[in-house]
């Protein structure tokens, strides 16, 4: 499974009021505290996101994969490429089934220039997992390429997955572009 969402901050800040040690939780609310710098673009949401990661691995390192797909998140999201490629491929080390590990890792190695890796971790997202964030994905790989073509289709494929308003705003932006 991806990250679990959470419906919202006050359900899960309460959720971790009654279960403290809930790791997934800890992992949900960093990834949610990430959505919201990008938002809002207010960066002081990503010291709350690293302060939530760090619960969630603090208490769990050896199983804690989601925990590191937080980790992840959040480092790609401050441009800190090569600790989202470590963390990711820690997480990885623990669960390779888990498709938001492979997108982290993914956007690491693009932003890192390891186009060809990118695509292969991608590639594996897409196996795992087929839906609009690797749909996305896979046409920025295309793009890359040089392949418009591949890219659109990719792009039309997401918005076909598309069920909710921003979903499709956000394939229609790209697809426009």
């Amino acid at each position: 499974p991806a990250v679990p969402a959470l419906r919202s901050l006050e359900r899960g800040t309460q959720h971790l009021k009654n279960a403290p040690k809930d790791v997934a939780a800890w992992a949900a609310l960093g990834v949610h505290y990430v959505g919201q710098a990008r938002i809002t673009g207010d960066p002081s949401w990503y010291a709350k996101a690293q302060g939530a990661v760090a619960e969630s691995l603090r208490l769990n390192r050896t199983t804690n994969f989601l925990g590191y797909a937080g980790e992840a998140i959040l480092a790609n999201a401050r441009h800190d490429f090569r600790d989202a490629e470590t963390a990711a491929r820690k997480g990885i080390a623990i669960n390779g089934y888990n498709s938001t590990l492979y997108g982290a890792l993914g956007d690491a190695l693009t932003q890192l220039g390891r186009y060809d890796e990118a695509a292969a971790a991608i590639d594996k997202m897409n196996t795992l997992l087929p839906g609009i964030p690797a749909f996305t994905r896979a046409s920025y790989v295309f793009e890359l390429r040089g392949d418009v073509a591949g890219s659109r289709r990719a792009l039309d494929r997401a918005l076909t997955d598309a069920t909710g308003p921003s979903d499709r705003a956000f394939t229609e932006y790209y697809l426009g572009d």
